[in-house]
Formats: structure tokens, C-alpha cells, sequence
């Protein structure tokens, strides 16, 4: 009876280990996968305006419109659906599963119901340390970013540039 409660008490040691390792292992696989794809994806730099500084006094996120350069007879329908951007060889937005094969450059996203394209690269964080400083400098310029694109229509951005000048030195000046 003893050595089954001391096999037991293995058995509970190794499943409660791996129950916190697991979630460890895919959290930081995640995050090498999404560096990965920052660092080795396609640089594609888009221009950003309607810039709200208000957030980054709230939240300290500064949210702003990409210019996709889509023209208005190519945008989103007003409907929520699943898209893609097709940013090569021209800018237009189709239903996800009606992308064509030509379309050599897109980002996934959504169609929301007021005919925007939503990804998640609508908002930068920015350090509250910086804030105070970018705050002044984000009002009346001119603003990009720029990402990185898979094969799949993954997007990560890689920095955000204010009057072509990355972010962080804007700051330190």
C-alpha cells in the first residue's frame, strides 16, 4: 500500500510540473514565432494619419487609420467579414476566400460594419516615460509604420515612424 502511495505521489509531482510547464513552453513559442516573423517577414511601410493622442494620455496607446491607398469603389463592404487587403499588385479588399491567387502582398483582417479594414495594427504602446514627449511631436506630422508581412497575411509592426524617423528617436531629442 505504501510504495502504491509513494508511485502516486510521483505520478501527481510530474503531472503537476508539466501543467506548468506547458503553458510556459507554447507562451515563449509564441513569442519567438512572432519575432521571427517581425525580423524575417516582407518590410512593407504604410502611411498612418487620424492620429487621437488623447489615448496615450489614458492608456498610453496611440491609435490611428492605416492608409491602405485602397480607393473607394475597392473597399470594405459594410458587413462584418472576414478580408484581406491585397497591398500588391493593386490595393483592394476582397472577402478572405475570394483573394486571388495574383495577389502577392495582403493582410488579413476584418470588414467591420461600418466598411473599415480592422487588423490588430490600429494602436502603438508607447512607455508611459515617453509619453509626455511623443505627445508634442504626434500632433500635425506625418506618421507610418512599418510591418512585417508573412505568406499568410500575417502583419506585425516593426516600428512606427513620425516624419520618417523611428519613434525612439523622436523621444530622445
Amino acid at each position: 500500500m505504501r510504495r502504491h502511495l509513494l508511485k502516486r505521489g510521483l505520478h501527481n509531482r510530474w503531472t503537476l510540473l508539466l501543467a506548468l510547464i506547458l503553458p510556459l513552453g507554447v507562451l515563449a513559442a509564441q513569442a519567438w514565432f512572432a519575432q521571427q516573423q517581425r525580423e524575417h517577414g516582407t518590410a512593407v511601410k504604410l502611411p498612418i494619419d487620424q492620429f487621437d493622442a488623447r489615448h496615450l494620455l489614458v492608456g498610453h496607446y496611440l491609435t490611428y487609420k492605416i492608409d491602405y491607398g485602397i480607393s473607394d469603389d475597392a473597399d470594405c463592404p459594410a458587413s462584418d467579414i472576414e478580408a484581406a487587403v491585397c497591398l500588391s499588385p493593386n490595393a483592394r479588399v476582397f472577402p478572405w476566400d475570394e483573394r486571388p491567387a495574383s495577389c502577392s502582398q495582403y493582410i488579413r483582417g476584418n470588414c467591420n460594419s461600418e466598411g473599415d479594414f480592422i487588423t490588430q495594427l490600429e494602436r502603438f504602446y508607447i512607455p508611459e516615460q515617453y509619453v509626455q514627449r511623443l505627445q508634442q511631436r504626434v500632433e500635425n506630422q506625418q506618421g507610418s509604420l512599418l510591418i512585417s508581412l508573412d505568406g499568410a497575411g500575417n502583419a506585425a509592426i516593426r516600428d512606427l515612424l513620425i516624419d520618417d524617423q523611428p519613434w525612439k528617436a523622436l523621444v530622445k531629442q
